[in-house]
């Protein structure tokens, strides 16, 4: 069968309370749940009450380089997606602090950050035109 039809098959079973092959179903897609991504691993787990693969879904988006895309964000909802944040930001700051303790390195960030780069990230997260949406923010 393929990733689809067990999805299917976790939906009907789930809808239909057939415990046994709803059983089978969760543990065929668990097996294959690196095929799926951890956005869709959340929205089934949520939607078919199998905490399982919520650890390890969060796990993979908290560890990834790159940020949640809008879409991706739509589709887990603000207080996932703001939860994700969070722990992306914590990983981060303890990351940084555990870099500076082996290597000796001190570092207090400035009371203010550069507004230059406050800006750039301003205007390219939110794409705000023109270059001019920094200067408010002083």
């Amino acid at each position: 069968m393929s990733l689809s039809d067990w999805i299917t098959l976790l939906r009907i079973s789930t809808l239909l309370q057939f415990t046994k092959i709803r059983q089978y179903a969760i543990r065929e897609l668990t097996a294959r749940r690196t095929s799926l991504g951890a956005i869709d691993t959340i929205v089934l787990a949520k939607e078919h009450d199998v905490h399982s693969w919520l650890g390890p879904a969060y796990a993979e988006l908290v560890r990834r380089p790159a940020a949640l895309e809008d879409d991706e964000a739509e589709r887990l909802g603000v207080r996932v997606s703001a939860q994700v944040a969070r722990a992306r930001e914590m990983l981060r700051a303890d990351e940084f602090s555990l870099y500076q303790q082996r290597h000796g390195v001190r570092y207090a960030p400035p009371e203010r950050p550069d507004e230059q780069l406050v800006a750039r990230a301003v205007n390219e997260v939110f794409k705000l035109p023109g270059s001019g949406a920094g200067s408010s923010m002083q």
